[in-house]
């Protein structure tokens, strides 16, 4: 029962760019409040905001900050964090062999 009463409040099934600004707006809750509540920096809860992920620190900062953001907002971290993976996972294999690469001989120095 309690799950057919939230189902409404979280309709949609993917983020948009302008979802999530969209609804924190019509809530009335402004970034400087999220940023006093969770002391998260604004520009990250802008990049959450613009889907731009690769702004955020990485590892489990993201997700934290977007889980943080979700609830601040009243939104669905669930649908946030969908959103963040499909397009890690797009992103990362590129800039992963790079990175990985550039760690390899960055550590062969090193030694």
């Amino acid at each position: 029962m309690a799950t057919a009463q939230m189902a409404p409040r979280y309709g949609r099934a993917t983020a948009r760019k302008t979802d999530v600004k969209d609804h924190r707006l019509r809530r009335g809750i402004s970034l400087e409040l999220i940023c006093e509540r969770t002391k998260i920096s604004r520009h990250f809860l802008e990049a959450i905001e613009a889907r731009d992920y690769g702004r955020l620190p990485g590892g489990i900062f993201d997700i934290s900050y977007i889980r943080q953001y979700a609830e601040q907002i009243g939104y669905s971290a669930d649908v946030l964090l969908e959103d963040y993976r499909s397009r890690k996972d797009g992103r990362e294999p590129a800039s992963h062999a790079t990175n990985s690469a550039h760690e390899k001989t960055w550590w062969r120095t090193l030694l």
